[in-house]
């Protein structure tokens, strides 16, 4: 139910039916009920692509089991997820690049519904990334900072509310990830938390529902 994977899964369903003459059918899907529908029921037979992140430990199970098999990797440059804030924002901010300038800047990013709240877009409910999301909120603190976490409810109203503010050249905040038709038509800095990289915290706490300590 995002566009890279939609659009290999309509590459892939063509080359089974036209280059091997299967019987093929499409089912929309999302990281984490197709993976664990795979694991568990053998079905779909085939996912194109999988943020795997939160999902690795039960995936890397079902390998060792033989219930499941890695293809490759479906993006050859590998996917991209982050906190964004607008480039033209950037350009009359520098600091907006930085976590600390978003926090020190927070009044800018007006909650839509509560005028006493800045706002930070999350993920829709129940894609993977609400919990990377959810985590992150925490671990920056950024309740603190007077940040409230916006549900937007689907992937396309997500991709709408980054559209709206470009469109308005207004102040926006929070999750995109790619490749993406979003990302490359609008010109977006990805925030730096100047805290570096530990992928074995990310992998085991930030990508975990029950991460205690983000």
């Amino acid at each position: 139910n995002w566009n890279s994977a939609a659009l290999m899964a309509h590459v892939d369903n063509y080359i089974l039916k036209n280059g091997y003459g299967c019987e093929t059918q499409l089912i929309a899907g999302d990281t984490m009920p197709t993976g664990t529908s795979m694991i568990e029921k053998g079905e779909p037979d085939l996912a194109p692509e999988l943020w795997s992140n939160g999902l690795r430990e039960p995936l890397d199970k079902g390998v060792a089991e033989g219930r499941l098999k890695y293809a490759g990797n479906s993006l050859s440059d590998g996917g991209e997820e982050g906190l964004w804030v607008p480039q033209y924002l950037v350009d009359k901010e520098p600091s907006l690049a930085t976590i600390e300038g978003v926090v020190a800047n927070a009044d800018m990013f007006k909650h839509p519904e509560d005028p006493d709240a800045s706002a930070i877009m999350g993920c829709p409910a129940g894609w993977n990334c609400a919990i990377t999301v959810s985590n992150l909120f925490n671990a920056l603190k950024l309740e603190d900072a007077g940040f409230k976490l916006v549900d937007p409810g689907s992937g396309a109203a997500l991709a709408g509310a980054i559209a709206k503010a470009y469109e308005r050249e207004e102040a926006w905040f929070g999750y995109y990830w790619a490749p993406t038709a979003v990302l490359g038509k609008y010109e977006m800095v990805k925030v730096d938390f100047g805290s570096g990289v530990d992928a074995e915290h990310y992998n085991n706490c930030i990508s975990q529902a029950e991460c205690a300590d983000p």
